[in-house]
């Protein structure tokens, strides 16, 4: 992010410090989620470069102060405390002469925090100076869990974008299915009328065909029963 990089430059500058951090941690603390880094100059390396959480959580000293939320502030790191031998290695490992790291608290949860240091010498730094970098940790905490904030909500909302597409994909297939299932008990019931038409016609044509027949049939054998009779009942002479 290049607001976070200016605004580390600018109050290291104000400091007369050589690098500046800032440290983010995942929302359980089990990781480190981002680190931001500007340095004076190219050389020496970032103090924070590559820093993991298992690293941080053996700066002892430094971490409790921190997560009691706060200020520390160490002028000349030869001076620095019996118990934090930890930290006096690592800090001298990376050439810091003097350094300054507040906590960022968001929610009354410690999140990260904001360093710098000096590695061309010793530095004083007032404490009305440090309150002021305190400011800078809270105003860089808000902005960056309203960036993470919105990050979530951006997610949340694709996510149920994603599920009403879903849902509407699912819905408009259905409603095809629907439509040609209507479409196809239509055609049945067409096709059954068409078949019952047929039926109909075929049972009339049989009905007239029947009566025509017998109308046919009775004419003839009404005449043969006539000669019939006729024979029986009359004495035919011998010639």
């Amino acid at each position: 992010m290049d607001w976070l990089h200016r605004a580390l430059q600018a109050i290291g500058e104000v400091l007369g410090a050589d690098r500046g951090y800032i440290v983010i941690f995942t929302q359980d603390r089990a990781e480190i989620a981002d680190v931001f880094d500007w340095q004076h100059t190219p050389q020496p390396e970032s103090v924070m470069k590559d820093i993991t959480m298992s690293s941080l959580q053996g700066l002892r000293w430094l971490m409790r102060r921190l997560e009691g939320f706060e200020n520390v502030y160490v002028e000349n790191i030869v001076d620095m405390p019996e118990e934090a031998g930890a930290e006096a290695d690592f800090f001298a490992s990376k050439s810091v002469c003097s350094f300054v790291a507040v906590p960022m608290v968001y929610g009354n949860h410690l999140v990260g925090f904001l360093g710098f240091d000096s590695v061309a010498g010793q530095k004083s730094w007032a404490d009305d100076v440090i309150a002021l970098v305190r400011v800078g940790g809270e105003i860089f905490v808000n902005a960056l869990e309203r960036a993470r904030n919105d990050r979530e909500l951006f997610k949340y909302r694709s996510h149920l974008e994603d599920l009403v597409n879903q849902r509407t994909q699912a819905l408009t297939v259905a409603n095809e299915m629907l439509m040609q299932e209507v479409a196809d008990r239509k055609e049945a019931e067409n096709e059954a009328k068409k078949a019952k038409e047929v039926a109909e016609e075929a049972s009339r044509t049989k009905s007239v065909f029947l009566t025509n027949m017998t109308h046919e049939l009775r004419t003839p054998l009404n005449g043969v029963i006539g000669i019939t009779d006729l024979m029986l009942n009359t004495q035919l002479a011998n010639q």
